[in-house]
């Protein structure tokens, strides 16, 4: 039902900590469970040569030696899927035990809701109304903006709001969420649902001092308010949430 797509570059350690982390604690996704996956992981490789343990939900995706970014690696990743549902999903995450029904809920969500686009868990390193820190009941809440740490999307939808499209400073999530509304789409952040997350584990080791600055986020602001529209930021930026 799911590919998963994980872009990642030189990032060994904490990539194989997430994988473990996802194919240990999430039903169906260990390589000795019986049953049929409910998902597949598609790690694209945009550094050195990678070697990945053998496992049966895990596909290793080449770029040639490429480092086709963040954005280049979602489009290699997502060549040739056919799932209904697409993931996208950093490769500093982390599934904690305990925490086996992230997957499940998420895909109810989209399962439940054809009018739904995309949801989303809570974390401890995301901004906006993902983060724990907000006092939300343990339920799906709709929302206007969903950060692209780990995103679940119903791959029709993504199709008809143009797929993703590189080329942005920042901000990937951000547009990707103002399309996906302008197609007729709505968003869905689970409150019940955390996914633990390093956080800024490649964009800040490759841009040092840069990355999240203030330069960074004004330059970022700026290319999407050019792309899109002051009031589609602003929508964006609201961080509306209600009941689903």
């Amino acid at each position: 039902m799911i590919t998963w797509i994980m872009p990642t570059f030189n990032n060994g350690r904490i990539l194989a900590m997430a994988l473990n982390s996802i194919c240990e604690h999430t039903p169906g996704m260990r390589a000795d469970d019986p049953l049929p996956a409910p998902a597949v992981i598609r790690v694209v490789n945009n550094g050195d040569p990678l070697t990945l343990s053998p496992h049966p939900r895990v596909e290793l995706v080449d770029t040639g030696g490429k480092n086709l970014g963040w954005e280049g690696g979602l489009v290699k990743g997502l060549e040739g899927v056919t799932t209904p549902y697409v993931g996208l999903i950093n490769d500093d995450i982390q599934i904690v035990p305990g925490s086996g029904a992230w997957q499940h809920d998420l895909q109810k969500v989209l399962d439940d809701y054809p009018d739904i686009a995309a949801v989303g868990p809570m974390s401890n390193f995301v901004m906006g109304s993902q983060n724990i820190a907000n006092p939300l009941e343990p339920r799906p809440y709709r929302t206007n903006l969903l950060v692209g740490f780990c995103m679940l999307v119903r791959r029709e939808a993504l199709e008809k709001a143009g797929g993703i499209h590189p080329g942005l400073p920042g901000g990937d999530d951000f547009d990707l969420c103002i399309r996906l509304t302008k197609a007729g789409y709505h968003l869905v952040i689970h409150a019940g649902t955390f996914v633990y997350h390093h956080g800024s584990q490649t964009g800040a080791r490759l841009y040092q001092g840069w990355w999240n600055s203030e330069e960074h986020i004004t330059t970022t602001r700026d290319a999407l308010i050019r792309k899109h529209s002051l009031a589609d930021w602003k929508a964006c930026m609201t961080m509306h949430v209600e009941p689903l």
